[in-house]
């Protein structure tokens, strides 16, 4: 693998990081505003849930990807052929 590949691999697993480090916050924040799901209407507790579950379909996808890139023999150093 070359040096070029390595810093592309890594810049693709730092860009997974940086997606799921937020997503991972408003899912939290999201699971906040559930507790107060008596005071919310039907169709916001539906909206918010549904927001949720988007949020677990990226950070699936994101999860798959870095997967993927490492089966692809990154592991995150430096290659030794490189």
């Amino acid at each position: 693998m070359c040096s070029e590949d390595t810093a592309w691999r890594r810049r693709l697993l730092k860009l997974k990081h940086d997606l799921v480090s937020p997503l991972t916050t408003i899912h939290g924040q999201l699971d906040l505003l559930l507790f107060k799901e008596k005071q919310l209407s039907p169709e916001s507790g539906e909206r918010i849930r549904k927001a949720i579950r988007s949020c677990d379909q990226i950070i699936d996808l994101l999860e798959t990807f870095e997967k993927d890139v490492r089966e692809e023999g990154y592991d995150g150093g430096i290659h030794p052929d490189c």
